[in-house]
């Protein structure tokens, strides 16, 4: 009897990095950290402070505050782009000293 199924190939899985070789950016945890923590605060300020403009245009804050999330979850890569580009530019920096 033939059988139709095919042997499976082994990845080889790469070793998980030491502490040492893995080194966090310094810039990308301070942008991420202010980054999240600004998003906070601008949804805080939509949904609990401006309670007086749901008065004039219905509740908006119940509505539409979600859609600082969205923004802030479709502009962070782009936040984090940017951060690797200044980062390569310091290291091409110091390489070339």
């Amino acid at each position: 009897m033939l059988s139709l199924r095919t042997p499976l190939k082994m990845k080889k899985i790469a070793p998980i990095p030491s502490k040492k070789k893995k080194k966090k950016s310094r810039l990308k945890s301070g942008v991420f950290f202010i980054y999240w923590i600004l998003t906070t605060i601008i949804y805080f300020i939509l949904t609990f402070l401006l309670e007086d403009y749901q008065s004039y245009t219905g509740d908006w804050h119940d509505y539409k505050a979600w859609i600082v999330w969205v923004v802030a979850g479709l502009l962070f890569p782009v936040v984090m782009i940017v951060c690797n580009l200044i980062e390569d530019k310091k290291n091409m920096d110091k390489e070339n000293k």
